[in-house]
C-alpha cells in the first residue's frame, strides 16, 4: 500500500462528488449524529462506499489504529447497540 492523503482540495472535491451522487446521505448522517466531526463524517462516507479499514487509513493518510479509534468514538455518538456492526448501521442511516 502506498501512502496517500487527501489534500483539502481533494477532500472538498470528494465531498462535492459524494453529495452529488448521494444527495441525502450526509443529511441523514448529520440528523442521526449532529455532533459528528469532519473526520468522522469522512470515515462514514468511505464506509458507505465499502472501503476497508486499510483503504480508509491509506486514503486519509492515517494509521490503521487511528481508523479504529475514530470507529470506536462513533459508536456511542450513533447510539449503536453493543452487538451492532458499525458498517451496516452507517449504511442503514445514510441510505435512509
Amino acid at each position: 500500500l502506498t501512502p496517500a492523503m487527501l489534500t483539502p482540495k481533494e477532500e472538498q472535491e470528494f465531498r462535492t462528488a459524494f453529495s452529488g451522487i448521494y444527495p441525502l446521505a450526509l443529511i441523514r448522517l448529520r440528523n442521526a449524529c449532529p455532533n459528528i466531526t469532519r473526520n468522522e463524517e469522512l470515515l462514514c462516507m468511505l464506509i458507505f462506499l465499502s472501503q476497508s479499514t486499510e483503504e480508509i487509513a491509506r486514503i486519509l493518510g492515517i494509521a490503521i489504529t487511528s481508523v479504529f479509534r475514530i470507529r470506536y468514538r462513533l459508536r456511542p455518538k450513533l447510539n449503536l447497540p453493543e452487538k451492532a456492526t458499525l458498517d451496516v448501521e452507517i449504511k442503514k442511516i445514510m441510505n435512509g
